[in-house]
């Protein structure tokens, strides 16, 4: 064994040692004394009913266990049901923790939901270029596990979170020319549509106007395996998921941001949400026809930015939690701001971290009503990114280019 071998085998072996501990620690501290997850939760018992006991997780039988088990009761009309709204797939992401009790398999997510934030932080730093220094890697570590959208989701223990993680491995593998297993990859981000329903199609665009056909193929091919896959487990998986799909509406309360931006932070009214609604798709539009234009791929990064913006601002029922993936936008502003102000970078990238941290959570306390986020925690983040990203165009891609930032450096980027 190599000496850079023997060194990644003890690095991996000190992870597992932190994970184990902190799990324990976690469990200790928090989940079994601390009742939540539920987000989490009603997937647990979903699928242990369909690995254990061979139950159709989409059933009512299964629904009404898990409305029990949270509430105690079934769930009145209105009532937030609790029931599995996940294509059958998600359960390839969380099978192992069901074979944990409640309180382990919830301690242990929550920490894998962290140390899947932490990579996702390495892998796109390497992305970008961004040369951080130990100090400012670790405040932009903890920064991005305590901010508002990622800590209120590891607390309730959301899908979203691995599955921004497998997003960010996807570029990775991308960017090593790895296309085969990014087409995979890819696919396993659509656990959870509506937080990558323009980021597929956007990387897809991309690659055909590329000519990766290898990443196309391979990402129809798996997308193809996991659905006729589940007809062979659950025949009705399908139907069921639409079914449960059609009722979300019903008890839930969600709007896109464009539309409480118009509509309850101001009385701009329904005219001005088509008008904004039409200008964010025509900007992502614009950044689409950009990215494949540009012949060294540095715009790429750039209009993957602003693709994530637009698809939380139309998304016609968005949630906080998914903002998780504007920290890839957000990670190219700050690294970006590292390189143009080298001296003053450290102290005003964690001055930003520090108000953006403090100011969302004092948001959120100000506002919750009943446990219950209100319209304007939906508004600020994606509103201040897309328009940074949108006045900066020049300047971030002009960083990114003098960084040597592109899609795919070892293979030559033509013009389609």
């Amino acid at each position: 064994m190599s000496r850079a071998s023997r060194q990644r085998l003890a690095i991996l072996l000190l992870l597992l040692v932190f994970g184990a501990l902190y799990s324990w620690g976690t469990y200790a501290v928090f989940t079994r004394r601390v009742n939540g997850g539920n987000d989490f939760f009603s997937r647990y018992v979903a699928w242990r009913a369909f690995l254990f006991e061979d139950r159709n997780p989409y059933s009512d039988e299964v629904t009404r266990d898990i409305q029990l088990a949270i509430n105690g009761r079934l769930a009145r009309p209105g009532e937030d049901e609790n029931a599995l709204i996940y294509p059958w797939y998600a359960v390839l992401v969380q099978w192992p923790f069901v074979f944990l009790s409640w309180p382990w398999a919830r301690a242990v997510y929550m920490v894998v939901c962290q140390i899947s934030i932490v990579i996702g932080l390495a892998l796109t730093a390497r992305l970008l270029r961004w040369n951080l220094s130990p100090i400012l890697f670790t405040c932009t570590a903890v920064w991005a596990v305590l901010f508002y959208p990622q800590g209120r989701g590891i607390v309730l223990g959301q899908l979203v979170i691995t599955q921004y993680l497998f997003a960010v491995w996807t570029i990775w593998l991308l960017r090593q020319e790895h296309d085969g297993w990014a087409g995979v990859c890819l696919a396993l981000t659509t656990v959870r549509p509506t937080a990558v329903f323009l980021f597929v199609p956007f990387l897809l665009f991309y690659a055909v106007a590329r000519r990766k056909w290898r990443f196309c193929v391979s990402l129809m091919a798996a997308m193809a395996v996991l659905f006729l896959g589940g007809f062979v487990f659950l025949p009705h998986w399908f139907a069921d998921w639409v079914y449960r799909m059609s009722r979300y509406p019903s008890y839930t309360i969600g709007q896109s941001p464009i539309w409480l931006l118009t509509h309850r932070a101001t009385s701009l009214g329904s005219v001005w949400e088509v008008v904004f609604t039409l200008g964010a798709l025509g900007l992502m539009g614009v950044a689409w026809w950009l990215a494949v234009r540009a012949p060294d791929g540095a715009v790429f990064h750039w209009a993957l930015g602003v693709t994530l913006v637009v698809s939380d601002l139309v998304v016609p029922r968005s949630a906080t939690t998914n903002y998780i993936f504007l920290l890839f936008p957000t990670y190219l502003i700050l690294s970006a701001l590292t390189r143009t102000l080298p001296r003053a970078s450290v102290w005003l990238i964690v001055s930003i971290q520090a108000f953006g941290l403090i100011g969302l959570w004092w948001l959120f306390a100000a506002t919750v009503q009943m446990d219950v986020e209100q319209p304007i925690m939906f508004i600020p983040q994606p509103v201040l990114i897309g328009l940074v990203l949108a006045m900066g165009y020049g300047w971030l891609v002009a960083d990114n280019r003098r960084a040597g930032v592109a899609l795919c450096e070892r293979g030559a980027m033509h013009r389609p």
